[in-house]
């Protein structure tokens, strides 16, 4: 046990040392090994996708959300040859998160009543009920000409 907490002691010193190296700001245009990249601006990741393009990656912010209708947000992404990921996080004003999968219509047994689509323009996101209270940010990932 002792050897343990001595061990522990010692990572947690070390890591406390490297980590403000590590936090440097990172580059949005370059593969980044060993990291997974979430930003406002386009970034390549290190994924392939099966006919081999590189996938990028943007997170649109979708701001507060509907009341029970459809909000458009402009994306800005140019040159998308297949949309690979849709996906969402919302975040309701009582502090809960959610992971929305849900790229299509909202009904579904769990009623999650949200939903999320992309046009070659912007992300679409629909509410079934008032989410007014929540922000909520898309994750987009995708091929490129």
């Amino acid at each position: 046990m002792k050897f343990f907490m001595r061990f522990a002691l010692v990572a947690a010193i070390t890591f406390s040392m490297v980590l403000p190296a590590i936090c440097e700001p990172l580059p949005t245009n370059v593969p980044l090994s060993g990291f997974d990249v979430y930003s406002f601006n386009e970034t390549l990741t290190n994924k392939v996708w099966i006919n081999g393009k590189l996938i990028y990656r943007k997170i649109v912010d979708l701001g507060y959300l509907p009341n029970n209708t459809e909000k458009s947000v402009p994306h800005g992404i140019t040159g998308v040859t297949q949309w690979i990921t849709i996906t969402a996080m919302q975040r309701p004003s009582d502090g809960r998160v959610y992971g929305t999968p849900i790229p299509s219509w909202f009904q579904n047994q769990y009623n999650a009543n949200m939903g999320l689509y992309v046009s070659p323009t912007d992300v679409i996101v629909q509410t079934a009920r008032d989410r007014t209270t929540d922000i909520a940010y898309a994750i987009l990932e995708y091929t490129k000409d």
